[in-house]
């Protein structure tokens, strides 16, 4: 069985988050504070606490099984197919919201002319093919990937940090902790807590008892990251970036050498593009796994066509508007990703930690 290098489930975590977060985190935390964004950034970290103890618990207590047959093994076979079901509705939504998002971006800043749904059902083709050839082929991508993207952060970053001015960043904390615990909830109980969508695939990781620790060491990546990315928002718009939906992009923008190059803007958008593609491709699998392990059949490939159609529909109809994705991410996301990300994987722990205890006492 092939398995997975740590490098590339580092790369494939950090696009779990990165992939969406570099455009979302900015935009929602700017809806309750824009001045002491960074710190709502920081506590990004107290999430991956969670996700790395979680991972620490299910691993521990389900070796060499995924989420979904760990929920069938710890709950039984019908109450653990039921709440398989509702993991399987999650990762549809999700992936949805996802491809909802890749056709608003790429609508707004690349295609504007072009139909959305068009958009999405070519991106969902590509998207069908890379997990129909497997997650060895989708953990490769992430490497090539991430690679790109250091390449490109560390010519753009310096470019940047040039017209930051500092003083927009001040005063801190004049609101108090309120708007910045608000400003928290989202990236700590909805981006942070994605990380655990690995768990679905941890057969197929290089010594997995060690996972907790790839998703600590990563976090610690990831909140630098969203730090940084915050600063260098906030200190190159100030106030404007509560009222721009991609502030990133307008950060790029204002980058300019001399007077023959400017508008790199195009180039990060086509890698932010490669980067959702990627997270759609992992969630893709990861819903194709738990369908599969659900329904009880023998190979996963049958279910990979009609369930990309179903995302596209999904995508169309579930998210009709960019406000209800806005809705969607900042008041419901929370909320159910924690229940279904580290809540189910901790009961189901529990409750195989109960049976081993009782069985062991019974011998």
């Amino acid at each position: 069985m092939f398995k997975l290098s740590k490098f590339q489930i580092i790369c494939l975590m950090l696009w779990v988050v990165m992939g969406t977060g570099i455009l979302t985190v900015p935009f929602t935390i700017a809806q309750f504070t824009i001045r002491d964004g960074w710190i709502s950034c920081l506590l990004f970290f107290f999430g991956i606490l969670l996700c790395s103890g979680t991972c620490f618990f299910f691993i521990k207590m389900f070796p060499n099984r995924n989420l979904t047959e760990a929920i069938i093994d710890a709950f039984g076979p019908i109450f653990g197919t039921c709440v398989g079901v509702w993991l399987a509705a999650w990762f549809f939504v999700t992936t949805s919201a996802i491809v909802r998002e890749f056709v608003d971006f790429t609508h707004a800043n690349l295609l504007p002319k072009s139909p959305p749904s068009l958009l999405g059902a070519v991106m969902l083709m590509i998207v069908g093919i890379a997990v129909y050839l497997g997650i060895e082929v989708v953990g490769r991508l992430s490497e090539i990937i991430t690679l790109l993207a250091i390449i490109t952060a560390i010519i753009i970053i310096p470019l940047t940090i040039k017209n930051i001015d500092f003083r927009l960043l001040q005063p801190t904390l004049i609101d108090g902790f309120s708007p910045v615990f608000r400003g928290a909830f989202m990236p700590v109980f909805g981006f942070a807590v994605e990380i655990l969508v690995v768990l679905q695939i941890a057969p197929y990781v290089t010594k997995a008892p060690t996972l907790w620790r790839n998703v600590l060491f990563l976090g610690g990546i990831v909140t630098l990251l969203l730090t940084m990315n915050q600063i260098i928002i906030v200190g190159t718009l100030g106030n404007s970036t509560n009222y721009l939906v991609y502030p990133v992009l307008e950060v790029v923008r204002s980058i300019k050498i001399g007077h023959f190059i400017e508008r790199l803007d195009t180039l990060y958008v086509l890698g932010i593009i490669t980067t959702l593609f990627l997270k759609m491709a992992f969630f893709h699998y990861c819903f194709i796994s738990i369908i599969k392990c659900t329904a009880k059949a023998t190979a996963a490939r049958f279910f990979i066509w009609p369930a990309t159609l179903l995302i596209l529909v999904g995508s169309i109809y579930l998210f009709k508007t960019s406000s209800d994705l806005a809705d969607y991410m900042i008041y419901v996301a929370p909320c159910y990703f924690m229940f279904t990300l580290v809540f189910i994987p901790l009961g189901a722990s529990l409750c195989q930690l109960i049976k081993v205890r009782i069985f062991s006492v019974q011998r």
